[in-house]
């Protein structure tokens, strides 16, 4: 299955779940996920982008291929990290861990 479909499913999920706080929206130009108007994940080609507490993203860091959110104009975000396709069977836990984070603070 595609990353896009994948996404989709995650998404379909979330918002099913999380009906009055989660949506979907545009921000970093890309489709993100916001919660209470913060966004903490989103699709960016074939990866998950998601923004996780230190601890989460340290983990998240170690997959293969994980690496540090950088926008197109070269600006590390600090707190995102993005997870390719590879480590798709991560995607639920990594945005559900996002989510809490976002509504943390």
């Amino acid at each position: 299955m595609s990353a896009k479909k994948q996404y989709q499913e995650l998404v379909n999920r979330l918002v099913t779940m999380h009906r009055s706080e989660v949506k979907v929206s545009k921000m970093y130009g890309m489709s993100v996920l916001t919660t209470n108007g913060r966004a903490f994940a989103g699709l960016l080609n074939d990866d998950l982008v998601v923004r996780l507490d230190k601890l989460e993203y340290a983990r998240a860091s170690g997959l293969k291929g994980a690496e540090a959110y950088v926008m197109k104009n070269g600006q590390v975000l600090p707190d995102w990290v993005r997870v390719p396709v590879l480590h798709v069977s991560h995607w639920r836990g990594l945005s559900e861990d996002a989510r809490v984070h976002a509504n943390q603070g």
